[in-house]
């Protein structure tokens, strides 16, 4: 073994252009690997998991419930292969979420199966229903930090108004994909006198439809509470107590008008 080492150790020192000619093809061939690398911080992972979306962006969480995750859950729930379902309702987007064995490798299949079975469906939905998504679930976003800042009050508008600013801030440096607040939403709720609403011979449709117009907001929805009081719940988007109160809900000719407060 030794003498063959030292056989190949003579070979290349007596041939010194050789040994350079395949030092510069070692080191071409690593520059091209190295540049033509495909290269990832965080690269796109998939999941066994299908993903199906739709919007109604007129419906509150309740509704969106109701009316179109509960639908698709039951369109859903014999599909064979399927180890857990959820479904998620907010303002305006349900989404349902299937999960798959990992012994399931090609989800192609089971997309267009989902796909067909909410299809369907959607003749049964609300018709303001749309943007119909199915897909398998990936991630292609990595965390990177999260910031503190104290003294923020649930209840305090201008709060929540600097958040977003701070948010839109913080989406507009390149690179970043998404950034997103623990603070819950800043809600208004509004609860009626019943026999108020009785009085006046407004309905709580009409006022939904006023609340509506007046404001540049998606109204959520209406309960009943112990069969008695109403509920009214809306997002803010821009507003302040004062001027929800103030809503007027109609006025007759004779200059007589009611407003919202008038019944809340």
């Amino acid at each position: 073994m030794t003498s063959l080492i030292s056989r190949m150790i003579d070979y290349f020192v007596s041939r010194t252009k050789l040994v350079n000619v395949i030092s510069i093809a070692i080191v071409a061939v690593g520059l091209w690997a190295l540049y033509g690398m495909k290269r990832d911080l965080h690269p796109l992972f998939k999941f066994n998991y299908v993903s199906v979306t739709l919007s109604y962006p007129s419906g509150s969480a309740t509704e969106v419930e109701r009316l179109i995750a509960y639908p698709i859950e039951e369109a859903l729930q014999d599909m064979p292969d399927v180890e857990e379902m959820t479904s998620r309702s907010r303002v305006g987007v349900a989404t349902v979420t299937l999960k798959f064995p990992q012994s399931v490798k090609n989800l192609s299949e089971k997309i267009e199966d989902v796909r067909s079975r909410v299809q369907g469906v959607l003749r049964l939905l609300p018709e303001g229903v749309r943007d119909l998504n199915v897909a398998q679930a990936a991630d292609n976003q990595i965390f990177l930090a999260s910031i503190g800042v104290k003294g923020i009050e649930e209840k305090n508008w201008s709060h929540h108004q600097f958040l977003l600013n701070l948010k839109n801030r913080l989406r507009s440096i390149k690179g970043i994909a998404n950034v997103e607040s623990t603070l819950r939403p800043y809600h208004i709720f509004i609860r009626f006198d019943q026999l108020k609403l009785e009085n006046a011979g407004v309905s709580l449709l009409q006022i939904r439809q006023a609340v509506r117009s007046a404001l540049d907001s998606q109204v959520i929805g209406f309960n009943s509470v112990n069969g008695r009081d109403w509920l009214l719940e809306f997002e803010q988007k821009a507003l302040d107590l004062d001027r929800v109160k103030n809503i007027p809900l109609f006025q007759n000719s004779s200059g007589f008008g009611l407003k919202l407060k008038d019944v809340a």
